[in-house]
């Protein structure tokens, strides 16, 4: 199969595989093969394919820009990320160039890095489908006409994530398998592309107090940026109100809570969550022990330096107070840390 594989490739055939993220079609770095790939997913000629590559090494065959942040980028760069860098000289790929650009990846799939070492070129990979459907996760989803393909399935089922350091900040251009906040760890302060938003989940116990206390007034704080904002509850219930003390002292700071309906986590608000804010410890402890990405939780009682904000609950109206009055400060907080970061 590998040496099918391998043959068609250097016959500068479109072949089918998977990858560590989605389901690929692709070829070898050749002119005549990447218009061929082209044409077959139907795709503008100023939207670029990305090149894989086998190892970091191999980054020394084209001359590129590489700024001081994105040098420890580039150490932790195998895996569900395609970095797109400044080309310092592009004579011969043309083709694959766009604005000065060119974007590799080093895949985390030892059949393709080997396949390439074998073959000593690059592969050019896109997703198995027409340009603007929902990409293949699986060979059985290919709909695409390919000359060879590999039957198998994506490990993750998730894009790369796409990060430009071709300027001076590393900018997220598409976000994928790779978490907002797992890049920034490694460069340090990231950009949000246009075009993106920033999707935020507060997490709490039943969901009828505190994280729908803080989803309401972030979206009434976040009014005109590009967030995108929900809340849930560990305790999995569903369709319970806020309670009556919630809505009233969030109706006392004019923000009205009434129509919320209480929901659990589930896989599809985690996928859909860059950065997910638990009230207590437990409840990060609980997102992690379901396989969240350590990466995408972002404790939101350090905010304040405090270990929990505490369920109000059956409390006192003052109390629900104090905790609506610690959300709103941890709230200004998170917005003044992310509102700058949208281009």
């Amino acid at each position: 199969m590998k040496d099918k594989f391998i043959n068609a490739l250097l016959e500068k055939k479109i072949v089918g595989f998977p990858t560590d993220t989605v389901y690929g079609i692709g070829c070898i770095l050749d002119k005549d093969a990447v218009n061929r790939l082209r044409e077959i997913k139907k795709r503008d000629k100023d939207k670029p394919f990305a090149i894989l590559i086998p190892d970091v090494k191999w980054l020394e065959r084209f001359k590129l820009y590489i700024p001081d942040y994105g040098k420890k980028l580039i150490e932790n760069m195998k895996g569900p990320l395609t970095i797109l860098f400044k080309i310092l000289d592009e004579k011969g790929l043309e083709y694959i160039v766009k604005d000065g650009k060119i974007g590799i990846r080093i895949p985390d799939d030892e059949f393709l890095r080997d396949v390439m070492l074998k073959i000593d070129k690059p592969i050019v990979a896109t997703s198995a489908n027409i340009s603007g459907l929902k990409p293949a996760i699986s060979s059985e989803e290919l709909e695409v006409n390919v000359d060879f393909f590999i039957k198998g399935e994506a490990k993750k089922g998730i894009h790369s994530s796409v990060v430009d350091i071709s300027g001076d900040k590393p900018v997220i251009l598409r976000k994928g398998a790779k978490s907002i906040l797992e890049i920034e760890s490694i460069t340090g302060d990231v950009l949000i592309g246009e075009g993106n938003t920033l999707n935020l989940l507060f997490v709490c116990s039943g969901n009828t107090c505190r994280s729908p206390m803080a989803e309401y007034h972030f979206k009434h704080l976040s009014k005109g940026y590009r967030f995108i904002v929900h809340s849930c509850g560990t305790l999995n219930i569903d369709g319970m109100p806020p309670s009556d003390n919630a809505i009233i002292v969030m109706k006392e700071i004019d923000i009205d809570i009434m129509e919320h309906r209480s929901r659990g986590i589930t896989k599809d608000l985690i996928d859909l969550s860059d950065i997910i804010l638990p009230m207590e410890l437990k409840h990060k402890e609980i997102l992690i022990s379901i396989g969240v990405d350590k990466f995408k939780i972002f404790p939101y009682f350090k905010l304040l330096g405090l270990e929990g904000i505490r369920d109000p609950i059956g409390l006192s109206l003052s109390e629900y107070r104090k905790v609506r009055d610690l959300i709103v400060e941890s709230n200004n907080i998170l917005f003044d840390i992310f509102k700058n970061k949208f281009l």
